[in-house]
């Protein structure tokens, strides 16, 4: 019954809008949008991807440690 009544309690709060909804529609902030100028790149190299510093084998690497450790629990586990 307490864990019912918990449920539908958080269950109607999430329901509820939060107070911090947009203060201001979007069409306020871009309603001026032919007012701004958009500036061309400094030469042609630019013009692909940016480059965010993300070393891409690092992430691999975690993922792979991640999967095999993970593995290693579930072997671990079914051996006892």
């Amino acid at each position: 019954m307490r864990a019912t009544l918990l449920a539908i309690l958080a269950a109607a709060l999430l329901a509820l809008p939060a107070g911090a909804v947009a203060q201001t529609p979007t069409d306020d902030v871009y309603s001026h949008a032919e007012s701004r100028q958009q500036t061309a790149p400094a030469d042609a190299k630019s013009a692909g991807l940016a480059f965010t510093g993300l070393d891409v084998g690092v992430v691999v690497l975690a993922g792979a440690f991640l999967v095999g450790t993970g593995l290693l629990i579930r072997r671990a586990s079914r051996e006892t």
